[in-house]
């Protein structure tokens, strides 16, 4: 999960930075286990530091909507899915997480 550019807006780096420093933060407050993660579009140049966080689909959504996320990538046995924050759309299967990261390693 990221904490970039929140509500579908662009802020700049340094606010970014700002705002994933104190999401790390309150992951340890919470006492939920993460490390960091580099999201990106392969199709385009676009990507966002982050965090891989240990948690369930309830908790991650709840995450994304209090940082003004749109959507959070959810992956339980290695089916990833695009869950939306709003709970106004139904999420939608990426397909195999593996797959993906080996795809990229291919490339």
């Amino acid at each position: 999960m990221t904490v970039w550019n929140p509500n579908g807006g662009r802020i700049p780096a340094e606010e970014n930075a700002v705002r994933t420093k104190r999401f790390s933060e309150e992951l340890q407050e919470r006492g939920l286990e993460h490390f960091p993660v580099t999201g990106f579009d392969p199709e385009s140049d676009h990507s966002e530091p982050g965090f891989g966080i240990l948690c369930g689909r309830e908790e991650a959504v709840e995450l994304g909507r209090e940082w003004g996320q749109e959507a959070v990538f959810v992956i339980q046995n290695d089916e990833m899915v695009l869950v939306s924050c709003a709970g106004d759309e139904e999420p939608e299967a990426l397909g195999s997480f593996t797959s993906r990261i080996q795809e990229e390693f291919e490339r």
